[in-house]
């Protein structure tokens, strides 16, 4: 648990950013939740399957990775209460299931 709050604190030291319960802002932080929410249905086909940055209801920024966007938006914006999250492609998910038979 110490190197996970040591890696936590490095970050923060890093990129300067505070948890927005902290800094008291975080009623807009679920503000970029909940459109993040409206607008996936509508995101869906240029963006499925990655990651997006949220500010005020708008896509700041795209990529294959969270922290690639999340640096993204950091060089262009600077520290701006932004979402970060998944698209996920809509439909059904294929998922592998091994079976239970053993193999001799």
């Amino acid at each position: 648990m110490a190197a996970v709050s040591d890696f936590v604190r490095f970050l923060r030291a890093q990129y300067e950013v505070e948890t927005p319960a902290a800094t008291g802002d975080l009623a807009s932080f679920e503000r970029e939740v909940t459109a993040f929410e409206a607008l996936d249905p509508h995101i869906q086909g240029q963006y499925a399957g990655r990651a997006v940055a949220i500010y005020r209801g708008q896509i700041l920024a795209d990529g294959d990775s969270k922290l690639a966007v999340l640096d993204a938006v950091l060089a262009r914006f600077g520290q701006v209460p932004c979402y970060v999250d998944w698209v996920k492609p809509s439909g059904p998910r294929r998922v592998r299931v091994p079976s239970v038979r053993i193999a001799r």
